[in-house]
């Protein structure tokens, strides 16, 4: 379990226990682990070590934050920003050189987790979806809450909880990581969450510490985060979970409530279809104001998006990026960390499924790809191993990748494609990942 402060004096917190959720998929495994070391762990961070404070990114303190931020644009530029969005994104990214190539098809694929106090490492995924070690873990004494890569899977990136920003370069070939330039960035407060848009070009943090999310544009050649004029931007919440939508010029960000008046809910922001920067929200925007955060998955359409936040809620997107949740949402399943990846959707877009820490099981769901209604799906929910904290789901639609709290483990299921159903799990599963609370996401090939 993870562990957070609830009062800080200086560098002293009292901690609490929280539950959290895990997720997986791909063909080399990048794994940040929670090793439940203490002062005595080698950090992987020479800067660190030696009493200096990593770089600060520009425009990233706590005191940078503009309350009074008014981001809303009018509904025409919106408009047409949408209407811009594809081409242009898929300009830019063939530019940066992070859109997937050819070439990618006879590489292995990665997997990517990162964990609380354990490091970030990474795995190489053999046929039958076992995982395979590649390299040692790096900055072993990081609070990772979450990481996300680019599309290529040249760049994964780690929120640490501590207030940074981490950033690797991850070998194609035998799914290793180096450090990108100027890793790690400062941002202050507690870095919870992140989510790289769909072209690769910008990262976004969101940051519990003061209610904001914190925008890197990405150097397609290096990795190396770059912060974008304005950042940070108010949220005026406690961020949970980030997506974009695949196509349109849209960002999606939960936040828990501050009470059961509201407070909370999803903001969906208009974004720059060429730089990705936020520009303001739709109208209508937070959605859902009484909703307790959660993590955000995309159905690959971008006709659906799902939010887990004590269950598994279904809300349709309009092209505005308007949401109007679906009939008998929420449907149980996800219990997790509020920021916690606990849902997966397939790459097909046919299953997802979502795991329960409390209940030891991954609950599996059909979802009908016009109307976005939720099928059962036979034997669900399934046994998953000692408190399944996230999930996901490799890009073949093979595999099922679990990451069990407090076990140190990650557990791989075998998916029908046809009734997505979860068969034994493989063999040697689960694998040792030496680390608390995975978070996982998936590479390639």
């Amino acid at each position: 379990m993870r562990f957070a402060p609830l009062v800080g004096t200086d560098r002293t917190r009292v901690e609490a226990r929280q539950v959290s959720a895990l997720g997986a998929r791909s063909w080399f495994v990048v794994l940040a682990a929670a090793a439940g070391c203490g002062n005595g762990c080698a950090s992987g961070t020479p800067g660190l070590d030696a009493g200096i404070d990593p770089p600060v990114a520009d425009a990233g303190t706590d005191a940078q934050v503009d309350a009074g931020l008014d981001v809303r644009v009018d509904a025409g530029s919106a408009d047409a920003a949408r209407a811009d969005a594809p081409d242009a994104a898929t300009a830019d990214a063939e530019e940066a050189g992070d859109a997937a190539s050819p070439a990618d098809a006879g590489r292995p694929g990665i997997m990517v987790v990162a964990t609380y106090l354990g490091g970030i490492s990474s795995f190489t995924l053999d046929a039958s979806g076992a995982p395979r070690p590649a390299g040692t873990a790096l900055d072993a004494d990081a609070q990772f809450y979450a990481v996300t890569a680019s599309p290529s899977g040249s760049f994964v990136y780690a929120a640490d909880f501590r207030g940074r920003v981490y950033g690797y370069r991850v070998s194609r070939d035998d799914g290793t990581l180096a450090p990108v330039p100027s890793s790690p960035l400062v941002i202050g407060g507690q870095a919870i969450t992140a989510a790289i848009d769909p072209q690769g070009r910008v990262l976004y943090v969101g940051n519990s510490g003061n209610s904001s999310l914190y925008v890197f544009s990405i150097d397609g050649t290096t990795g190396a985060l770059t912060a974008v004029d304005d950042s940070p931007f108010a949220l005026g919440a406690v961020p949970a979970g980030i997506a974009f939508h695949p196509t349109a010029a849209l960002a999606f960000i939960s936040s828990a409530a501050q009470s059961a008046a509201g407070g909370g809910g999803i903001h969906v922001f208009d974004i720059d279809p060429v730089s990705a920067r936020p520009g303001g929200e739709i109208a209508g925007s937070p959605f859902l104001p009484t909703l307790l955060g959660g993590a955000l998955v995309m159905h690959p359409s971008g006709k659906f998006l799902y939010d887990s936040a004590f269950g598994v809620h279904s809300y349709a997107v309009a092209p505005s990026g308007a949401l109007a949740e679906l009939a008998e949402s929420p449907h149980p399943g996800a219990a997790s960390d509020n920021s916690a990846i606990d849902i997966a959707v397939d790459p097909s877009g046919h299953h997802l499924f979502a795991s329960s820490n409390s209940l030891g099981t991954v609950t599996g769901y059909g979802v009908d790809g016009t109307t976005g209604a939720f099928i059962g799906v036979g034997g669900s929910p399934f046994e998953a191993g000692q408190m399944p904290y996230s999930v996901a789901v490799d890009r073949a639609g093979r595999f099922l990748y679990v990451g069990n709290d407090d076990a140190d483990q990650v557990s791989v299921f075998p998916i029908d494609p046809t009734t997505g159903a979860l068969g034994l799990a493989i063999t040697g599963s689960p694998f040792v990942v030496h680390g608390l609370q995975p978070e996982i996401v998936l590479i390639g090939p």
